[in-house]
Formats: structure tokens, sequence, C-alpha cells
């Protein structure tokens, strides 16, 4: 094992000064660390992580916990490119990624005592569900949490939360869909969270605005992520005496499976009757007809999440709350009716 004495022997330095130099520590000329650095990969030289660990009193790991839908997890598009784009952030930093099991949230788990058992540095939580005995522990530890999306209202002023622009889009997305014709419209939503929340709340103001009253069959509560609960209540609204002529989805992959639920009825979607969705997966945008969808900048998340966590590991003050811009992407499966 090569020791930083061995690369001080072949530098002709001092142990001190290949210490500063291999830190990046300014004091060092930039030649001289240049020149110590290339000595030390030529010699293999390996840092000592748990050295350094005990000495910065760090562990250099940031612990993932999800609460994505089990059956896609982290193979779900939306989370699998945000998760990318954060573990991109954090490694270039020099931080390792340690996945936290689900089991630790039952009642009788302890994930509180895992993470700081295992000395994490900070947690950030996919879709986290704050009424989690678990996860409620872990906000009020020591430890810095990031969340992404479906964080809740109660928590914005105290843990870091990254999230679309949810309200302003859906208000875009209805009022296009408006200007499109259509006033008899169905809104299958998500579950109930802070996310569907925003995005009901643009709903709405866009029919206001629009002058449509809202009523309660505009509504539909459902599912995210999930392919059976959305096709159901499609045929529910459907079924209506009156049924609607748009049906906007709580997520894109729910509108995709709604063009074979249509089809079996069918209708054909961007004809006989129009959908919309949320997200912006790339597949949508090649499904015929093209789907009309919010595109939600999953790389802009995951970098600002990676960044935020940094900071609060690095005690650096941030905003506890970013909305991330996103984008409406009007494809054809919404018609024009008159």
């Amino acid at each position: 094992m090569v020791t930083i004495k061995d690369i001080a022997k072949a530098s002709g330095v001092s142990a001190s000064t290949v210490s500063r130099a291999l830190a990046d520590i300014d004091l060092i000329p930039v030649y001289t660390r240049d020149k110590i650095k290339k000595i030390a990969d030529e010699l293999g030289y390996i840092p000592n992580r748990a050295a350094k660990n005990l000495k910065t009193k760090k562990s250099w790991n940031i612990g993932i916990i999800s609460f994505v839908e089990e059956k896609l997890g982290f193979s779900h598009y939306l989370f699998a490119n945000i998760l990318d784009s954060f573990i991109k952030g954090v490694e270039a930093k020099n931080y390792d990624i340690t996945l936290l099991s689900r089991q630790l949230l039952s009642d009788d788990g302890n994930l509180i005592g895992h993470c700081k058992g295992r000395n994490l540095d900070g947690v950030l939580i996919l879709c986290a569900d704050t009424d989690v005995k678990q996860i409620q522990n872990l906000l009020k530890s020591d430890i810095p949490v990031v969340a992404i999306d479906n964080f809740d209202e109660k928590i914005v002023s105290t843990t870091h939360c990254i999230t679309s622009d949810n309200r302003a889009k859906m208000f875009e997305l209805t009022e296009y869909i408006l200007s499109m014709g259509h006033k008899n419209i169905t809104y299958i939503c998500g579950q109930d969270i802070f996310v569907t929340r925003e995005r009901i709340k643009g709903f709405k103001a866009a029919l206001k605005m629009s002058g449509i009253e809202f009523t309660s069959k505009m509504l539909v509560e459902s599912r995210y992520y999930n392919y059976e609960d959305p096709q159901k209540k499609i045929n529910q609204v459907l079924d209506r005496s009156n049924p609607p002529t748009c049906i906007l989805l709580p997520d894109d992959y729910a509108a995709i499976k709604a063009y074979e639920t249509l089809k079996l009825r069918g209708l054909e979607v961007g004809k006989d009757i129009s959908i919309a969705g949320f997200d912006g997966l790339e597949v949508a945008q090649i499904m015929m007809p093209k789907l009309t969808t919010v595109y939600q900048d999953t790389e802009r998340m995951g970098k600002c999440a990676a960044e935020t966590i940094l900071q609060s590991i690095n005690h650096i003050e941030t905003s506890f709350l970013e909305i991330i811009p996103a984008t409406l992407i009007k494809g054809q499966s919404v018609c024009k009716i008159f």
C-alpha cells in the first residue's frame, strides 16, 4: 500500500506538503500540486477513506429511499432520470450512494437509527409520504434531507424540497384544452398529496378564468404510476350519460395505457376523444397521435437536488423550496372541437 510518505520521498517534499497538495489546498502552488498528484497516480496511491472520514467526521455517503410505486421502482422513467442526474452531481464531489430498504419504513423499522449507524451525511427521498412515522423521525433529525415531489406543506419550511411548477403548468395545460373548444373535461388525478393539490388548484383556476363552473364530476381520484386504477376510472367516466370530450390523466404512464383502453371501446384518441398526460416521457412522444403533456425537467431537478443536499451537508444556507420550470407539449391527442 503506497503511503503519503512514499509520495513525499519520490517528490522530494515533506509529507505535510503532499497531504496539502492531494487535498487541493491553495497554499501549495499549482505546479507543485500537479507534480505531486502525477507521482501519486504513477505510484498507484489510493486515499485512505476511513482516515479521511475520521478527520472530517464525514462518511462521504448519501442515502436514497424511494416511495415510487413498487412495480416500477427505480425503473420509472421520470425518477430514474432524476436519480441519474442526482448521482452524477454527488459523485462529482466524491460521494458514494447507499440505497435504503423500504422495510425500514415499517412501524417496527428504525430508519433514523440505520442512517446514523451508517453515518450517512444526507438522505434523498423520492416521493416522500410525510405521514409515515419513520419519515417524520428522519425529517426531525439533524441529518440533511432533500425531498423530490410529494412533500407536504408542513415540511416546506424545514426540509429542502424540489418539485416542478405543478400548479402553473396544470393551469396552462387546462387553458390550452379549453382553447381547443373542450368544456366537458374530467381530470383523473393522483392520490391526495401536495403535488395533486397543486395541480387541482391550477385546473380549477383555468376553469374559473374561462367562466366554466367546476363540478365534483370533473375530478376523479386515482393513483400515480399505476396502470390498472386510472383505466378503471376512464371506463367509469365514459359510462356516464354525458361523458367528457377530454380526459386528463395523472401521468404519462396512465395516458399511454389509455390509448389501449380507448381503442377497446372503439374510440380513436385525438379524433373521437382527447386525452392529456403529465411528465413528458420520451416514449409518449412517439405515440400516434403524439401525446399532449407537460414535460418535467428531470435533469435539472436531479442536479438541483444534488447541489442542495451538498450545500446542506456543508452548512451552506439554501432555499427550502425549489420550483423547477416545466414545459407544455402540445400534441395531437387533444383535438379541436366546435
